[in-house]
């Protein structure tokens, strides 16, 4: 009987999954002899019966179970290592809150220098124009425009003399060419008053003398007297779109403010464009 109830619990193991093992002693283990040779007679008994179908080695090492899949040995779960700083503690290790934004991979803010008129007093413009055969009301609001074969060429310079935030007192220097049915030399001085109205927009009245290498033909030709010598009267408009560069356009007259210069009771017009350079 005892050997039936063995036959029938070898049939039920083999049946069992089986699992191949290793077994091993550590050399440093330190159990007392008897109970290793108790360890090993224990499994030599699981192996007879079919539970550990392995080859079982006994030299002298506890028993380890590994799945056959397994290639790598397991290693045990290391503790942490703690510093062996006085006083530690758990709290010591926790990640301190920055405090400022890192700066790493920020490109520097660049300085933008913001560039004052009061620091560019200088105005320097190349003019360029066209004669008008209009009297000063109608070229001054563009009514019926009639334009001469005649072309004004020129550089104008001007200072910065007086003035308070937006007004401004101004001195001027011109030199014009004319060219066409004109030929000959202009020279202004001048005083103007401006008004700057923004950083970017103004507007300005210049007034003085004009003289000229020789006697206009386009003022002889459209007045009764006409001389070198006369009034000179500009009036500007300005628009810098950058702080040192700006577009200007004037209307240039000279008249002899009814017979004020030399009995002349007539002048010339011109409409001019200029490039100008603050500094």
């Amino acid at each position: 009987m005892l050997t039936n109830r063995a036959a029938h619990h070898t049939r039920h193991l083999a049946a069992m999954p089986r699992v191949s093992c290793w077994c091993r002693l550590r050399k440093s283990d330190q159990r007392p002899l008897r109970h290793r040779q108790l360890l090993m007679t224990a499994v030599n008994c699981i192996a007879v019966l079919g539970l550990i179908p392995t080859s079982v080695v006994a030299d002298e090492t506890p028993l380890q179970l590994v799945p056959e899949d397994l290639t790598e040995p397991v290693l045990p779960l290391r503790e942490p290592i703690l510093p062996h700083n006085e006083g530690f503690t758990l709290e010591d290790d926790r990640l301190e809150p920055e405090s400022t934004a890192s700066t790493e991979g920020v490109l520097p803010t660049e300085t933008v220098e913001t560039v004052s008129s009061e620091s560019m007093p200088w105005r320097a413009t190349v003019w360029g124009g066209v004669m008008t055969d209009n009297a000063l009301g109608p070229s001054l609001i563009g009514q019926d425009i009639r334009l001469e074969d005649s072309a004004l060429l020129g550089l104008g310079v001007s200072r910065r003399l007086a003035g308070g935030n937006s007004i401004k007192v101004e001195g001027e220097l011109q030199l014009l060419q004319h060219l066409g049915q004109q030929d000959h030399l202009e020279g202004t001085a001048a005083l103007a008053l401006r008004w700057e109205m923004s950083s970017r927009f103004s507007v300005a009245v210049i007034e003085g003398i004009s003289y000229a290498t020789a006697i206009p033909e386009i003022e002889a030709e459209n007045n009764d007297r006409a001389a070198q010598l006369l009034n000179y009267l500009a009036f500007e408009a300005e628009y810098a779109y950058t702080p040192q560069w700006a577009i200007a356009t004037r209307l240039h007259h000279r008249s002899g403010v009814g017979g004020l210069f030399s009995d002349v009771k007539g002048g010339s017009n011109a409409y001019l464009v200029g490039i100008r350079r603050r500094f």
